[in-house]
């Protein structure tokens, strides 16, 4: 397989998973905000900081406000955590992949970024921004379903494989950061919302139904964060996607540096206490966190797409 080929598809499974991913953290946030108490709900702004969009929101906007938001996420075409963007970053990749692609998978895209296009900007306002995100969110699982189901195991797999699962991960990480920290910050404030707002971070990780199935009904802070992290057969907790990242890998020649901060990433992981977690202790974690992941991507450049 070409370099720049191997490159263009990481990067598609990397647009695809944060397209879904951004539109899953404004729903889940947008009813949350919807059920809390008044007086009780985070900021808007959280969804900026989840993100670390700070500096470029207040570069397009003056003040940090709900539709500001919303506009900055959704319909920006320009901004890079942007749904708008990401889609048409997205589908620029898989157009110049299509060769090694089922075909469904470049009209599905290609009708994605019409819609994404032609809706964002429409969709800011509260009355039609949860059709909108369903919506988005349908047509991207139709397109991860679809690789899943009709890619061959191959080395084209396997680049859109570790693409999704860093993206996934990166998210996972951010959420628990910020969301999670916030949460911790004002947990003598609303001792009786914290199972709920514990329960709204893990919707934003499509983890609600998972966790009820393993841990049971009552949503705690320290059985959240070891799920979150550290189970193993939930496909959105860390470990699984560092783990799978490294299955995939296995397969890749010149494989040693790239497996060796892997082994480093599983280490920072299994290490982190869950039970007396606190502010301090996400920050910490998140900043090592995404230090590898960024070793990671350089190693790939190294190793794989520069070439």
């Amino acid at each position: 397989m070409l370099s720049s080929v191997a490159e263009r598809l990481y990067w598609m499974s990397r647009y695809l998973e944060r397209s879904e991913n951004v539109a899953r953290l404004i729903q889940s946030y947008n009813h949350l905000i919807f059920d809390i108490p008044l007086g009780a709900e985070p900021d808007w702004f959280i969804l900026i900081e989840v993100l670390d969009g700070d500096d470029e929101f207040d570069h397009h906007f003056n003040q940090r406000n709900e539709s500001n938001v919303h506009r900055f996420l959704i319909s920006r075409s320009t901004v890079s955590n942007s749904i708008t963007y990401s889609v048409n970053s997205a589908r620029e990749n898989a157009r110049t992949t299509r060769d090694v692609l089922p075909e469904d998978v470049w009209e599905q895209a290609n009708q994605l970024h019409i819609y994404s296009n032609e809706n964002g900007s429409k969709s800011i306002g509260r009355r039609s921004r949860l059709v909108f995100l369903e919506e988005v969110i349908k047509r991207l699982q139709s397109i991860n379903g679809l690789i899943e189901s009709s890619l061959l195991r191959d080395e084209a797999y396997r680049f859109i494989s570790i693409g999704r699962k860093i993206e996934r991960a990166d998210m996972t990480a951010r959420i628990l950061k910020v969301a999670g920290g916030d949460i911790i910050s004002r947990e003598r404030q609303f001792i009786d919302l914290q199972p709920f707002l514990w329960g709204a971070l893990l919707d934003a990780l499509y983890a609600k139904s998972a966790f009820r199935r393993i841990k049971g009904p009552v949503i705690s802070k320290g059985q959240t964060f070891d799920f979150v992290l550290n189970c193993a057969s939930f496909p959105r907790s860390i470990a699984y996607c560092v783990d799978d990242i490294d299955r995939e890998v296995t397969n890749l020649p010149e494989n040693s540096e790239l497996k060796k901060i892997l082994r480093k990433l599983k280490r920072l992981v299994n290490k982190h206490n869950v039970e007396n977690t606190d502010y301090g202790q996400i920050e910490k974690f998140n900043k090592e966190f995404q230090d590898m992941l960024v070793a990671i991507n350089k190693t790939l450049y190294k190793n794989w797409f520069d070439r």
